[in-house]
């Protein structure tokens, strides 16, 4: 028995907005697991590591994947975050990309851990 998985364009809309949400979610998570990291015993940071790694992953896999196609450009670097620096610092070459790296470095990532992005 086999199963497939048929997936609309309309189902791909549903996913970025849901991955990327789940991308903010784990980055939180992770940044409260690195913040504690020095004082976490050795069973807390071995029962963490499966966590961050997946939201390692899920970056990774936001970045290349949706934030390739809604940039409209390949990806240079491979975390969001990188990114996001490089979209600030061309604010002469790309206005449109430096505008949305400033508001979601701002908004969405500097609020849970000031200075990252």
């Amino acid at each position: 028995m086999s199963v497939t998985l048929h997936l609309s364009w309309l189902d791909l809309l549903w996913l970025v907005p849901l991955a990327l949400y789940g991308l903010w979610w784990n980055y939180i998570a992770t940044m409260s697991v690195r913040e504690r990291w020095g004082g976490l015993p050795m069973a807390s940071k071995v029962l963490a590591f499966a966590p961050v790694l997946a939201s390692w992953l899920l970056d990774v896999l936001c970045n290349v994947v949706i934030i390739s196609v809604l940039g409209l450009e390949w990806p240079r670097e491979i975390t969001l975050t990188k990114r996001l620096k490089r979209w600030k610092a061309m604010a002469t070459i790309s206005p449109r990309r430096a505008r949305v790296a400033r508001w979601a470095c701002a908004n969405i990532i500097n609020a849970f851990d000031e200075g990252h992005c």
